[in-house]
């Protein structure tokens, strides 16, 4: 386990990836809110070249500016990325947009708002941000922090007031396969069905395993967080993590992935 994430130690998540070309940090940190928000029910590939597309549609233009974009130029964007495919979050989309770019608007110097604001105090403002959510766990609000205060090249590395308490790390679809297929609640180690735990109960396991892995490699639980959300996780051509490792005869956890096709 620990060296499937040792290989993905400068691995950037498709949100992190989409602001590397950018160089005003108040623009980067309205892209990884924004794709933050948007990232459900798309691939890796589906939301690094949608926000590709967004960007490349306001170049020298500051996107949250009003007068708001128009709702038929986004949805234009959209329909570029997904083509027929119909996007769950489409007609929530615009909305979204809107939404983030009212939070940079109403927390103008951002940079000097994060200096001090801590994490959990992230947590409660980003629930402004429509789609964000409201309730107990708010996973996109917890991936969009650790998105933005982690170091590069997992994060921007945007300065804030520490604290020692921190939000849940981010579950992701490729966490969770993680955890069922290969970690603590496989079918040989856990006698239960992890698909009909409660969220609490699944983030538990989760913040639980991601610490004790952390603490063996000695890095710090968001490494383990972040690399097993490539688990399994399709790209381009195959699976993210196959290309990573260079082939799955050279993975480390070929011997217990029989859900891969390419073993």
């Amino acid at each position: 386990m620990g060296d499937f994430v040792l290989l993905f130690l400068k691995q950037q998540d498709p949100v992190v990836y989409s602001v590397n070309k950018i160089s005003d940090k108040e623009e980067k940190i309205f892209w990884i809110l924004l794709g933050s928000a948007l990232f459900q029910n798309c691939d890796y590939t589906e939301i690094s070249k949608l926000l590709e597309v967004f960007q490349s549609r306001f170049v020298g233009e500051i996107p949250w500016e009003l007068p708001a974009p128009k709702e038929e130029l986004l949805l234009e964007c959209i329909k570029s990325v997904f083509c027929d495919r119909k996007w769950a979050l489409e007609e929530f989309a615009p909305g979204i947009f809107w939404s983030v770019g009212l939070f940079v608007r109403n927390h103008r110097d951002l940079e000097s708002y994060f200096r001090r604001t801590t994490a959990l105090e992230m947590w409660r403002d980003f629930g402004e941000i429509y789609y964000m959510g409201k309730g107990a766990y708010r996973p996109k609000v917890c991936a969009a922090i650790y998105r933005l205060i982690f170091e590069k090249p997992l994060g921007i590395g945007l300065e804030h007031e520490k604290s020692i308490k921190m939000p849940n790390f981010p579950l992701t679809m490729g966490c969770r396969r993680f955890l069922t297929f290969v970690g603590p609640c496989n079918r040989e180690n856990y006698s239960g069905d992890f698909s009909k735990l409660s969220l609490k109960e699944k983030q538990c396991i989760g913040n639980k395993f991601f610490k004790a892995l952390g603490k063996s490699l000695n890095l710090h639980p968001y490494y383990p967080c972040h690399g097993l959300q490539f688990f399994l996780e399709k790209g381009r051509n195959g699976y993210i993590c196959e290309h990573v490792v260079k082939g799955c005869q050279h993975c480390p956890l070929k011997t217990y992935c029989s859900n891969c096709n390419c073993i």
